[in-house]
């Protein structure tokens, strides 16, 4: 009888669940395999790293030519992005117009595309006026420019912060990241051709209260996402279960929100998955 109902309620569940929006977009996924290790790399490894993500965001026009958005990993983007300026050789129009170039690059447009294809990917953002660094996922348009910004707001304990740093300074010497990034305080969507996406990092989709109330903040504000996504660098987990368990917490994420999860690791297990799992 309890097998009865289970099954049951879950078949009356699947008939109620989140449904799309009739809107839909034609998105590309990239999985990239890079090693990761704390050790800065050298500019030949940096060099092959951005030919890895370059190449499959080519290889991904190629084969759909009309794709709405190309996704990248956390981390993934090589240009740094600035949102203060600290000196004239710092300035923000500087780093923009670097990140121009590179989305360029990129995705062959004009040159090798005649249509230019946003991309959201994972970077680092800098503000030199009030000394903090950021986990975050930029959104590049069509024309080339950052137009939104995702904070990560759930740190990783010692791998993106040193617990009392900000208070003894002195523990900022005893851990590889130093003082380590802030946390953002907010959340954000953007739309692309009427479909409103949300995005996490790394492994903030593992901790459902954070996911649940990400959600139901944008909905206060009348901007409730159609689509999560995760930008993720797994390669630090590389060989471990935890690539296994990522995976898991983001089918549970899709399920819990009734929302379909996209997914874009690196190393990790990239993906779509539904509302239903």
């Amino acid at each position: 009888h309890r097998l009865a109902a289970i099954v049951g309620y879950g078949y009356f569940r699947l008939g109620v669940a989140g449904l799309p929006t009739e809107a839909t977009a034609k998105v590309a996924i990239v999985q990239s395999s890079i090693d990761v290790i704390f050790a800065l790399p050298t500019d030949e490894e940096r060099e092959a790293h951005f030919l890895q993500y370059r190449d499959l965001t080519r290889s991904a026009r190629q084969t759909w030519p009309d794709l709405d958005l190309v996704l990248w990993p956390e981390s993934g983007f090589p240009s740094p992005d600035l949102i203060s300026d600290s000196d004239e050789e710092r300035s923000v129009e500087y780093f923009a117009a670097a990140i121009k170039s590179v989305w360029h690059e990129v995705t062959g447009f004009p040159v090798d595309f005649p249509e230019p294809v946003p991309m959201l990917v994972g970077c680092t953002t800098h503000d030199p006026a009030k000394q903090e660094m950021f986990n975050s996922a930029l959104l590049i348009s069509n024309a080339g420019q950052v137009q939104f910004r995702y904070f990560k707001n759930h740190r990783v304990m010692i791998g993106e912060y040193t617990p009392l740093a900000d208070w003894f300074p002195v523990l900022q010497g005893l851990s590889p990241v130093g003082r380590g990034l802030t946390a953002g305080t907010e959340f954000g969507t953007f739309e692309i051709k009427g479909v409103r996406f949300a995005p996490t990092i790394c492994f903030e989709t593992t901790i459902p209260h954070l996911i649940r109330r990400q959600v139901n903040t944008l909905a206060e504000k009348g901007q409730e996402p159609d689509v999560l996504v995760n930008l993720t660098n797994d390669g630090w987990f590389f060989g471990t279960s935890c690539l296994d368990l990522h995976l898991a917490c983001n089918v549970f994420r899709a399920v819990e929100m009734r929302k379909t999860n996209l997914v874009s690791a690196n190393t990790g297990f990239s993906g779509q998955i539904d509302s239903i799992a």
